[in-house]
């Protein structure tokens, strides 16, 4: 299916050190923030101790960013940087991507979907997850 957007709810987004060192801008152009269907967790990553925002379906609200992609080629490497292989069966892959109806603002986009269990995860309040990490980074500041 030819669909020219794509939305980003956690650390692809602009503001975040991903987006400049991918250089996302050359193959990105920014839209909108967006708001979509799915509930959203926060994985930590047992390996790295880095956290990372995972979407599955589910009845709340996730916010994201919106883009229109310069060049359809730009998915293959986006399907690479979230652990989709090529010829891997979809269940093998942490990350789906699918088109989604966003609900504000009404229009298609494709969005990557968490693949696999999420039931020890804490479950992000809102679906923010630029809010959720401000919390949690101000959460642990030492009080001086």
């Amino acid at each position: 299916m030819d669909c020219r957007h794509i939305v980003f709810y956690g650390t692809l987004q602009l503001e975040c050190d991903k987006f400049r060192e991918l250089e996302l801008d050359r193959h990105l152009v920014f839209v909108s923030d967006c708001f979509f269907r799915g509930d959203l967790f926060d994985i930590e990553d047992m390996r790295t101790g880095h956290n990372y925002p995972a979407m599955v379906d589910g009845a709340g609200t996730v916010k994201g960013q919106l883009f229109h992609i310069r060049e359809p080629s730009f998915l293959h490497a986006a399907d690479l940087y979230e652990g989709i292989r090529p010829g891997d069966a979809p269940a093998q892959s942490d990350y789906r991507r699918e088109i989604l109806r966003l609900t504000r603002p009404e229009i298609d986009a494709w969005v990557y979907i968490y693949n696999q269990s999420v039931a020890d995860c804490l479950k992000i309040d809102g679906g923010d997850w630029l809010t959720h990490i401000a919390e949690k980074n101000c959460g642990t500041r030492k009080q001086g």
